[in-house]
């Protein structure tokens, strides 16, 4: 089995929660939000965890440090896009190879049965990158995952969608596993997007297809 590492995005300022509290450290069932996520990606074994923070970094680091060890930080100074969250890894994952399992700090809901069968269909099918989808009976709000002959081709955010583009079901979960080799090149060739020029891991997908490589869900 090739090793497995594990990069937590934990930088957003949870706006829309109005709390000088960041967002990953509310807690549900007596702990923090990104203490669940963490737990679910125990069972992955982990050559190593790295989290990627920003907003109140300091004091994300300070909790987590007291309730576990072994955790690395990588600083996210302007909250770019998740893409560009990624790339704030690049460093401490330089020379690694094998899989890299991408969480998001604010989705405790993550079952570690879950996780763990993400990252055995990335490696036994070989994909460049797993995108974990989901179909649900009220999509609004989430990016849509579109295929085309079966396969999935892209991830179209609601606001971008088409009429039957918002009609589809399955949706993108931010949840994601993608081989090391190619993926900091790829995610430098992103396309930033909006206003703030921001860089989104749903356009590495893309590329790849374009690219030839393989996307699995």
């Amino acid at each position: 089995m090739s090793a497995r590492h594990v990069l937590v995005l934990a930088a957003g300022k949870g706006t829309r929660m109005r709390s000088s509290r960041p967002k990953v450290l509310h807690r549900l069932a007596g702990c923090p939000l990104i203490e669940h996520v963490l737990r679910a990606a125990d069972p992955l074994a982990a050559a190593s965890t790295t989290l990627v923070v920003g907003h109140q970094a300091a004091a994300v680091e300070r909790e987590l440090a007291v309730s576990r060890g072994g955790l690395r930080f990588a600083r996210q100074e302007r909250q770019l896009g998740t893409a560009h969250a990624v790339l704030q890894a690049e460093a401490m994952l330089a020379g690694q190879h094998g899989t890299l399992i991408v969480l998001t700090g604010d989705a405790p809901l993550v079952a570690p049965g879950t996780a763990q069968a993400l990252a055995e269909t990335h490696e036994r099918t070989g994909a460049a990158a797993t995108v974990l989808t989901a179909t649900l009976e009220r999509p609004y709000g989430y990016g849509r995952s579109v295929r085309r002959g079966g396969q999935l081709a892209e991830v179209v955010e609601e606001a971008d969608a088409t009429p039957a583009q918002r009609a589809l079901r399955e949706v993108n979960s931010g949840i994601y596993a993608f081989d090391l080799a190619p993926l900091f090149g790829a995610l430098r060739a992103v396309p930033e997007a909006g206003p703030k020029r921001e860089r989104y891991l749903p356009g590495i997908l893309r590329r790849y297809r374009e690219q030839g490589l393989d996307v699995e869900t």
